[in-house]
């Protein structure tokens, strides 16, 4: 994404690769690989996609977590065809240099594949492929119950429109996540919304603050107040009064749909 030369899909995704996209069927007929200036490549849709669709669900190529072989004797044991996958995925230049390693394209595009311990991670060399916007259409989580990472659609994607994903961020202003993804992938994001000039700028950065992250949004509801000194989140709560409580949570619910038209979702 962006034009730096890192986390960059330079390569459309390879025909022999062995992930799975919907069993090869479904998914695979609702998008295309295309070019996409100062992107390298990325996924366009083939048709109108509705909110809620499953565009994506992908087997990892290997796993990395407690109980697994080191990287390298990971990345040896795959196939030729699984290590021609990995290896045509690219890295964070800035961190890792420009000669590709399992370490360095590994850290650049791993996802968690658990459901609660992100240490456990795994490539999907399809879902890498999809390029990040802050204000993306599409979501990934991983489903247990499959043991795929999933991609689905948050908003109606209309025909012919790129297919994004947010790679993470968490209620950061403008210039916070630039910082962010350069330093971890090795971008510089220009979707819409890093794209704002002025008071457009302003007054999304405004709102972003006021939302804050999952850490601001506990401490504002649980860590103030006058029963805070408890220190734990349950009393907190429990002594809280439930119209306060909920008044904050409607207040940032309410930013949220200004700043994530039109349901207020975001990733991330």
């Amino acid at each position: 994404v962006g034009d730096a030369p890192s986390k960059t899909n330079d390569a459309p995704p390879k025909a022999d690769a062995p992930a799975e996209v919907d069993d090869g069927k479904e998914g695979s007929a609702l998008f295309e690989v295309v070019a996409i200036p100062g992107k390298g490549h990325g996924y366009r849709a083939l048709v109108d996609i509705q909110r809620g669709t499953r565009i994506i669900a992908e087997s990892p190529l290997f796993e990395q977590g407690p109980g697994q072989p080191p990287l390298n004797s990971a990345v040896d044991r795959l196939t030729p065809a699984g290590r021609k996958s990995f290896f045509a995925l690219t890295q964070n230049e800035l961190r890792f240099g420009v000669i590709a390693s399992a370490r360095g394209i590994f850290a650049t595009n791993a996802h968690p594949c658990h459901d609660y311990n992100l240490l456990h991670r795994g490539i999907f060399p399809t879902i890498a492929r999809i390029n990040h916007a802050c204000d993306s259409n599409a979501v990934y989580r991983w489903n247990s119950t499959l043991h795929q990472l999933t991609v689905h659609a948050v908003r109606d994607i209309t025909r012919g429109s790129e297919i994004t994903v947010c790679y993470s961020f968490d209620g950061m202003l403008r210039v916070q996540r630039q910082r962010h993804l350069s330093e971890l992938f090795g971008f510089a994001c220009s979707c819409a919304k890093c794209s704002l000039q002025g008071e457009e700028l302003r007054i999304s950065d405004e709102r972003m603050a006021a939302i804050g992250d999952v850490t601001s949004t506990v401490k504002d509801l649980v860590h103030t107040g006058p029963f805070a000194a408890e220190g734990t989140f349950l009393r907190t709560v429990a002594k809280a009064d439930p119209r306060v409580f909920l008044s904050r949570l409607e207040e940032r619910w309410r930013l949220l749909k200004q700043e994530f038209p039109p349901h207020g979702y975001v990733d991330g």
